[in-house]
């Protein structure tokens, strides 16, 4: 009789685990609440955020990156409650810039993957953005 509330216990621990397993598909941009603007203002110095940025994975292990200036390719992979994005490309969504650089200069290519946290639909990067503190959060929306 004494195990039961142990075994109920266990269960609940069990069901409220945070699923880490990334889907294959596309993550798009989600607006924050204002309460989680906030939050994250205060416990993470978050001061900006990043707008209609879009991942597709695919079952390659490939990605398409897209945000509001750039189209990233590359590779990806899971590690614990993460996702890691490889740069293998990275270009101006605009073609002119392509051709004549933005003041003389072109998107560069990062060496270290990109690196986003896994909460159950969603995906989220916090990033420096000159002397801001960005944060990107997208939603699984489709396989």
């Amino acid at each position: 009789m004494k195990k039961i509330p142990l075994i109920i216990l266990i269960v609940i621990c069990f069901s409220c685990t945070p699923d880490y397993t990334i889907k294959f598909g596309t993550y798009k941009y989600v607006q924050l609440s204002k309460l989680e603007y906030y939050s994250l203002r205060l416990t993470n110095a978050i001061t900006t955020y990043a707008v209609g940025s879009e991942i597709v994975l695919n079952q390659d292990s490939t990605y398409l990156f897209t945000t509001c200036g750039n189209i990233i390719k590359g590779t990806w992979f899971t590690k614990k409650d993460s996702l890691y994005l490889r740069v293998l490309s990275n270009r101006w969504r605009n073609d002119s810039l392509n051709k004549f650089g933005y003041n003389g200069k072109w998107p560069e290519l990062s060496p270290t993957p990109f690196e986003f946290k896994i909460k159950n639909d969603y995906i989220m990067k916090i990033h420096h953005w000159g002397k801001d503190k960005c944060m990107e959060k997208l939603k699984y929306v489709k396989p």
